[in-house]
C-alpha cells in the first residue's frame, strides 16, 4: 500500500502544499512576535506615574489609567512610527506617535488631568 502512495504524484503535491502552508504560518507569526518583543514593556505617564500601559510581546495590552480602579484590555500594533491601540471589543481605536521607546499623545487629546489640550508622554520603563 505504501508503494502506491509513493508513486502517486498527487499525494506528494498535497503534502508539499501542507508543509508550505505550515511554514508560512509559523514564520509570519514569528515575525509579529519578534517585532512586538522589542516594544513590550511598561509605559509610564511621565507626569503621572500611576497612569501606565502594559504592552505584551503577544500584541495585547493592559491600560491602567492613573487615579482609577478601572483597567482596560486590548491589543496594539506598530505601524511605522505610530502605535495603534484597540479595545478588546473593537469599539475604541487610537493611533499615537511611537518614538524613542515612548508613546506620545499630542494631537487634539483632551487631558483628563488638566481639562485642556496637553502633550502626554508614556516612557518605557
Amino acid at each position: 500500500m505504501n508503494e502506491n502512495c509513493d508513486r502517486n504524484p498527487l499525494n506528494k503535491i498535497v503534502i508539499l502544499s501542507l508543509l508550505s502552508t505550515l511554514l508560512i504560518v509559523l514564520f509570519s507569526t514569528g515575525c509579529t512576535t519578534i517585532q512586538n518583543s522589542g516594544v513590550a514593556g511598561n509605559y509610564v505617564n511621565v507626569d503621572h506615574p500611576s497612569d501606565y500601559i502594559e504592552l505584551h510581546s503577544d500584541g495585547t495590552l493592559i491600560d491602567h489609567p492613573g487615579g482609577t480602579t478601572i483597567i482596560y484590555y486590548g491589543t496594539y500594533e506598530i505601524v511605522g512610527t505610530k502605535i495603534r491601540l484597540t479595545s478588546n471589543d473593537k469599539t475604541v481605536t487610537h493611533e499615537y506617535q511611537f518614538v524613542n521607546d515612548s508613546i506620545v499623545i499630542d494631537q487634539g487629546y483632551i487631558s483628563y488631568y488638566t481639562g485642556g489640550n496637553k502633550i502626554i508622554t508614556y516612557k518605557k520603563q
